[in-house]
């Protein structure tokens, strides 16, 4: 007797670049949370060297509501001369939640932090990376990270990490398409199988042991009908 014909499903190819690990970064806030005395920290990272500067704002756990993050007063300098990193323009920056603001926090107010205003500064949201490109010359990156005032005077969330990263922090981008292998007696058929694109209607042949369609696109997916075959007698 013949099975009933199975959909199989391939499965989304995709997988989203990540990000680098803590340990990969030039310098790390650890958790930085509601509780935290201060709700700050200071940065200070040897940039010698460095063509790029990845300011990166990661949740700290759970959601990223009032994950609201101030980098203040971001500064680079050699010992002798110094800029403000907020003077510059970034070349590309990303927020969890509305989006990066120089000089004033992500939800446009003021930088007024522990009851002190700032007139120097980047603020914006979990999760968070800015990328710039280095000016020749300057040594050190300096400033001070602190959870915005919005986040700290809540009773929920505002759990924070910030990180610096001299080098792309990005790991590399998967393949833009892959090979799904599907082993047949998973599905319940151990004898030939007819198998069918059920979005072309056509039928693509017949398999033993394994079926290996085209690959399959990142984001994307295939549906495909297997049929075990008939005895004809």
């Amino acid at each position: 007797m013949a099975q009933t014909p199975t959909p199989a499903a391939l499965p989304d190819s995709a997988r989203d670049p990540a990000l680098a690990s803590e340990k990969e970064a030039a310098w790390s806030s650890g958790l930085i949370t509601r509780q935290t005395p201060g709700h700050s920290k200071t940065v200070d990272v040897d940039i010698q060297g460095a063509k790029k500067l990845y300011l990166n704002v990661r949740n700290g756990g759970g959601d990223i509501a009032w994950d609201h993050a101030n980098w203040l007063e971001p500064t680079l300098t050699n010992g002798q001369k110094s800029i403000a990193l907020s003077s510059l323009s970034w070349k590309q920056a990303s927020a969890g939640w509305g989006k990066a603001t120089v000089n004033k926090s992500v939800s446009g107010a003021e930088l007024l932090v522990g009851g002190k205003k700032y007139t120097h500064g980047i603020g914006t949201h979990s999760n968070f990376l800015i990328e710039y490109e280095l000016p020749a010359g300057f040594t050190r990156f300096k400033a001070t990270v602190r959870l915005d005032n919005a986040g700290a005077a809540q009773n929920t969330g505002g759990t924070v990490q910030f990180l610096v990263f001299t080098k792309n922090p990005f790991k590399p981008v998967p393949a833009d398409s892959v090979r799904v292998e599907v082993a047949l007696q998973q599905l319940g058929f151990n004898s030939a199988c007819t198998i069918r694109n059920l979005w072309t209607g056509k039928e693509v042949g017949t398999f033993t042991g394994k079926f290996a369609p085209p690959h399959v696109r990142r984001h994307g997916g295939k549906l495909y009908r297997v049929s075990a075959q008939r005895n004809v007698r």
